[in-house]
């Protein structure tokens, strides 16, 4: 199983065979984790001839996303995500999460 391409696929459903190639793509994750000194991710925002937009971009909403499930899962609540990149950048700013990959839900169940 060639991990680096099934990432590079953006559909779970049409590469996992069994919940051990999850588990595989998950401890690969961690192996080549690069953890962030930032407790969080930072936000950008992206400035066009001199305006700010209202309106959040797609990477705003992402890093509000992903910072939303770093804040409940140190509160020792349970969340969910939904694909491997997210888990990624989640493992950044907590190493040491618990990953359990829901079937009936089709996403991924993060704790610490």
């Amino acid at each position: 199983m060639d991990v680096e391409a099934i990432l590079d696929n953006k559909n779970i459903e049409s590469f996992t065979n069994s919940i051990n190639d999850i588990n595989r793509i998950i401890e690969y994750l961690r192996d080549i984790n690069v953890p962030s000194y930032h407790s969080r991710m930072n936000s950008h925002y992206f400035k066009s001839q001199g305006l700010v937009y209202d309106m959040d971009s797609l990477y705003d909403w992402y890093i509000k996303f992903i910072n939303n499930i770093l804040r409940n899962i140190r509160r020792y609540e349970v969340d969910y995500c939904f694909t491997f990149g997210q888990i990624k950048d989640l493992l950044k700013f907590e190493p040491n999460i618990k990953i359990t990959y829901v079937q009936n839900g089709k996403c991924f169940e993060v704790k610490l």
